[in-house]
């Protein structure tokens, strides 16, 4: 029997470090026969994760972490089984990340006023794979 795991990130998340395809290939190694890519705000690596977890044998079910505000609080909210072609929660999912690229420059703004020097190819370097 094999194992399940329901909340993986990918590199696509500012925590992840593998691609959509290393994460199958150690899946496999690891006899994980079902895993949930579930990065932050992010939908970007799952579609490859999909087409190596088909080739390799492993189901992969295409979900987010998404952040949400609740009144006053920040919560997350995982999402499983989006649809990944167009589908209104996917479109959502991609304005949200959107908004984190967006979000990120006006942090670089705001520290460059006060005076911090930020290199900001690094930056924008170090999140092309977290953003």
């Amino acid at each position: 029997m094999g194992k399940l795991d329901l909340h993986v990130h990918t590199r696509a998340s500012g925590d992840g470090e593998l691609s959509g395809e290393e994460i199958i290939r150690l899946a496999v190694k690891e006899n994980v026969t079902t895993l949930a890519i579930t990065d932050h705000d992010s939908i970007e690596e799952v579609k490859n994760a999909v087409a190596w977890g088909e080739r390799l044998n492993v189901e992969v079910i295409p979900g987010s972490e998404v952040f949400c505000r609740n009144k006053d609080k920040l919560v997350h909210m995982l999402a499983y089984y989006i649809d990944l072609d167009n589908s209104p929660i996917a479109r959502m999912i991609d304005n949200i990340h959107g908004d984190r690229k967006r979000w990120l420059k006006a942090q670089i703004e705001l520290l460059e006023e006060k005076g911090f020097y930020i290199d900001q190819k690094y930056v924008y370097e170090f999140c092309k794979e977290n953003p």
